[in-house]
């Protein structure tokens, strides 16, 4: 009798195993339905380091927050990733994750705010608007037509596309003071005289190629226009070897602002002090 079940059982398996392998699943062992974790909080590797610059170039992060160290700022981060393409929002970077993130193409469009929307960032957009002198208005954080014509004219002055939608290269633009309109400190060496004061120069070490790449990734980037990058962007020798000047300041807060926008190229853009002589 036992041997006629056990056969019986193995008869059964014979005619299982067939379908079980047509669903790539074998009949001895358990489907693993759970996904590896690759980071996740209060991890610290060179792996989070990844994470943050991937998630830096798709507008998610901050740059100055690249630390390696997996803490809130990372894990909001990931989840906003996460929402916003239709993944479960865990915070965790699992593998689905990190392959969509490191898959993605370097600048990703991300809607901010567009004409409909309403709330305290439309008021933001809208007092940034207004201090560059493209918005006439009270703001409202009402994103109606008056606003969408004043990013429009914003863009248009930028050499962005001019669609009317605050994505992230507009909103990155609007908020580092790096437009084009009444924004003239950042452009103090575009006639570098003896008698300009602006000390606060954002600049990075380099030589004649450099200078070459990095003002056409500025340009590509939308951080200046190609009239603007050609006109300020400079080699000059200094005491402690080539550097290239972007733009200089009046004050230290733009200064550093503007390059930390240009850290999405580069970790060397760095904020030197360096006065021109005055007569």
């Amino acid at each position: 009798m036992k041997f006629r079940n056990v056969v019986a059982i193995a008869s059964i398996l014979a005619v299982l195993t067939p379908g079980l392998s047509i669903l790539g699943l074998s009949p001895f062992s358990a489907p693993a339905f759970a996904q590896r974790i690759i980071a996740r909080i209060d991890d610290r590797n060179e792996q989070v380091r990844r994470i943050q610059e991937a998630l830096t170039r798709l507008g998610f992060f901050n740059s100055a927050d690249i630390t390696g160290f997996f803490g809130i700022i990372t894990r909001n981060a990931v989840s906003e990733f996460q929402r916003v393409n239709r993944l479960p929002v865990t915070g965790v970077v699992d593998e689905t994750t990190a392959n969509l993130l490191f898959s993605l193409p370097s600048v990703a469009p991300i809607t901010i705010a567009r004409r409909g929307d309403s709330g305290s960032e439309v008021r933001r957009i809208q007092e940034a608007l207004a201090r560059e002198r493209f918005f006439q208005a009270n703001p409202t954080g009402f994103f109606g037509s008056v606003t969408e014509d004043a990013v429009i004219r914003f863009q248009r002055a930028n050499n962005l596309p001019a669609n009317g939608i605050v994505d992230q290269a507009t909103s990155d633009l609007l908020f580092s003071r790096a437009g084009s309109s009444s924004s003239q400190d950042r452009l103090c060496n575009r006639t570098p005289t003896d008698t300009e004061v602006c000390p606060y120069v954002v600049m990075i070490p380099g030589d004649l190629a450099t200078l070459r790449r990095i003002r056409q990734d500025i340009v590509n980037r939308n951080y200046l226009t190609q009239r603007d990058a050609t006109i300020q962007i400079a080699l000059e020798e200094h005491p402690r070897g080539q550097l290239i000047r972007i733009a200089s300041y009046k004050d230290r807060p733009e200064a550093e602002a503007f390059a930390n926008l240009l850290r999405n190229i580069s970790q060397d853009f760095r904020v030197e002090y360096l006065p021109r002589r005055t007569r």
